[in-house]
């Protein structure tokens, strides 16, 4: 329920903990992904929302924002390469 927020307090430390040369590049990976996942959850008010709205079967929704969250996960993962060459 608490999103990229909670993963930013829950998780975090963890993956720094875990990979101790961790830093921005990875950062911006994970709370990137946070995001996605967050954006494509039941819990974000805005999707169940929306396809109450429209009449549409929420999986249907998710279903149709598939491509655009597939073009966000490779520019991030784009993103994320490029700073570890200069970082």
């Amino acid at each position: 329920v608490g999103g990229s927020q909670a993963i930013a307090v829950i998780g975090l430390p963890l993956l720094f903990l875990t990979l101790p040369n961790a830093g921005l590049p990875i950062f911006i990976l994970v709370m990137g992904m946070a995001f996605i996942a967050n954006q494509l959850t039941p819990t974000h008010v805005c999707l169940p929302i929306t396809a109450e709205y429209f009449k549409i079967d929420f999986s249907a929704l998710v279903k149709q924002s598939l491509p655009t969250v597939a073009a966000f996960i490779v520019i991030l993962y784009a993103y994320y390469e490029v700073l570890n060459l200069f970082i």
